[in-house]
């Protein structure tokens, strides 16, 4: 007997929990809705919340703010719907586990874009899928998966493959993601117009300044994604363009409250203009960006979105000098390519100096611009695209420095001096 009410005790425990479980998931989701709506750019509203014993679901309106001065925009917004199976035991939505909450994700359309969306047969609302697993100290770990399907209109056939990302925020705020999608393609009466190729890609990021859900969030860490191919075949073969192999490394980090940027671009092969190109790369670095300028900006630019261009450029030209004050440096540490003919590279580095920059004298901004670029090509290039007349009176006039089978130039701007190629050049001919 008491060993059965033991079992009875045990088993009561387990089917009252997940009420009591739901209760404090609703608060998070809550919270979190909360959070979100602070953000200047969209409104969020909790249309429907139906918390049942074992499981909850929920209707979650977001809206875009229009500003008043931007009312021409129409009005957008999207219902995001949620099926929820409380903890403690979860297996919805990623398998077996234990956790406060997990949650499936949907979107609700309205009845024209349903109707729509009914007409294709080959897509429904099981191709897309995005779940979210919420543990009880408020880590998450979440999954967006969709399975391929075509789309066929009158001549044109489209083919979204397979795609699947992983991501995971715990308490720390730490962001950890990896990725894989299939890519895409068009076709138009039977022929590729138009493919991306398969595409990866990780990152590693931590909140390091600013809340989590606003805009004055500041993360760092890195970020990589590598495609297979980029393709598009126009109408003539002088418009086709083609891409492979590309890759993008994204860095940051904070040292004494300034932000360090770097982002390297590029591509093994590249097709355009029937010109060909190998090792493509663009490599640029922001260093000493003043993070609690940074913040005032960002915040800035969700405050005004389809604001008076006026206004805005007369609000971000107030946050200008607090960023210089610091002496920020922008590096092009690299432009460069391979063509047939040899070599195209370039590089620059502009700097401001904070001893020189007064910010009561707006006059004193150029005098602290330190400015430095450079770069060489292969004569034979642009000779060869026809150019030859163009190049000539650009070295008549000193913009280009012929040496040997190179073409040349070297600009650099210090204390409100610009000089190319050695020469002065007065700032009205700038």
């Amino acid at each position: 007997m008491k060993k059965l009410l033991i079992l009875l005790v045990i088993l009561a425990a387990l089917l009252a929990t997940p009420y009591f479980v739901g209760s404090q998931a609703e608060g998070k989701m809550r919270d979190v809705y909360a959070e979100l709506n602070k953000m200047p750019t969209y409104e969020v509203t909790v249309s429907e919340y139906n918390r049942g014993w074992f499981s909850s679901s929920a209707k979650v309106r977001f809206a875009i703010k229009i500003p008043q001065t931007a009312q021409t925009i129409p009005d957008f917004g999207l219902t995001v719907t949620q099926q929820m199976q409380h903890g403690p035991f979860l297996w919805h939505s990623q398998g077996f586990g234990v956790g406060l909450v997990d949650i499936d994700f949907g979107i609700e359309l309205d009845d024209a874009m349903q109707a729509e969306l009914d007409k294709v047969d080959a897509l429904s609302k099981d191709n897309i899928r995005a779940t979210s697993r919420v543990a009880f100290g408020g880590s998450m770990s979440s999954q967006f998966e969709i399975t391929p399907f075509v789309i066929d209109k009158e001549s044109v056939n489209i083919a979204i493959h397979q795609a699947q990302v992983t991501s995971s925020l715990d308490s720390d705020n730490h962001i950890l993601g990896q990725g894989e999608w299939d890519g895409m393609s068009v076709s138009d009466k039977g022929v590729k117009v138009f493919e991306l190729g398969k595409t990866r890609f990780s990152m590693d990021q931590k909140l390091a300044s600013g809340e989590l859900l606003s805009p004055d969030a500041i993360f760092v860490g890195d970020f990589s994604m590598n495609m297979d191919r980029i393709n598009v075949l126009a109408e003539t073969p002088q418009q086709n363009f083609q891409m492979n192999e590309i890759s993008l490394i994204a860095t940051s980090d904070i040292n004494d409250d300034l932000a360090n940027i770097n982002i390297v671009m590029g591509a093994k092969e590249m097709s355009v203009i029937q010109q060909q190109f190998s090792d493509l790369v663009y490599d640029v670095s922001i260093e000493k960006l003043d993070v609690a300028t940074l913040q005032e900006f960002n915040r800035l630019m969700a405050e005004n979105q389809g604001a008076d261009p006026m206004v805005m450029a007369a609000q971000f030209q107030s946050v200008l000098p607090k960023l210089i004050e610091k002496g920020p440096m922008l590096k092009i540490n690299q432009i460069g390519v391979n063509t047939s003919e040899g070599k195209i590279t370039s590089d620059m580095q502009l700097t401001f100096d904070n001893q020189v920059y007064d910010a009561n004298n707006p006059m004193t901004m150029m005098l602290a611009l330190d400015a430095k670029a450079k770069g060489n090509a292969p004569e034979a290039f642009f000779t060869n695209l026809g150019m030859g007349a163009n190049i000539e009176q650009m070295v008549q006039q000193n913009f280009l420095v012929r040496d040997n089978d190179l073409l040349k130039f070297d600009f650099t701007f210090k204390g409100g001096q610009a000089l190319l190629n050695g020469n002065p050049i007065p700032l009205g001919a700038m």
